[in-house]
């Protein structure tokens, strides 16, 4: 079980930035990034790769909301 786990933590720290991306538009996938982050089973080193993947796409997802509310407000 302990080696399952270890390998999850290591595929969700290798996803490449635009999985990343990817996954936290879905709802249910930034659920599942809310749980490894805040998991106390995920090594600490797992969590950091992820972040810093995170911070890469953060700019280009807040970027595509802001584009989606402005598109939702009349004028």
């Amino acid at each position: 079980m302990q080696e399952c786990c270890q390998q999850f933590c290591a595929s969700m720290a290798a996803l490449d930035t635009s999985d990343v991306l990817h996954i936290v538009r879905d709802p249910g996938g930034s659920r599942a990034i809310e749980a490894f982050l805040s998991s106390g089973a995920v090594p600490v080193k797992h969590k950091h790769r992820l972040i810093a993947k995170y911070d890469l796409v953060f700019s280009k997802l807040g970027y595509q909301i802001c584009a989606i509310v402005k598109e939702n407000i009349p004028v």
